[in-house]
């Protein structure tokens, strides 16, 4: 029988360690996935909200041109 120049238990823990460490990985990967999709969505929405408000105000902008040419006075 051959005769192990490490014990056993080392092989098990080092191949345990490897495993752990690939789950964290993983893990930790995914966590980057999430928070890029996190950061696109919240941009998006502060997009849709600014361009919301530009048009709003755009709108008001121009009523308030057009009272001004016609003389409409308050």
């Amino acid at each position: 029988m051959c005769k192990l120049s490490t014990p056993l238990w080392r092989v098990f823990y080092f191949i345990y360690y490897l495993h752990q460490s690939a789950l964290m990985l993983n893990h930790f990967q995914g966590l980057n996935v999430s928070l890029s999709a996190l950061k696109n969505s919240h941009l998006e929405r502060l997009n849709s909200e600014f361009f919301a408000l530009l048009s709003t105000r755009l709108s008001i902008l121009k009523i308030d041109h057009l009272i001004m040419r016609t003389g409409i006075k308050a």
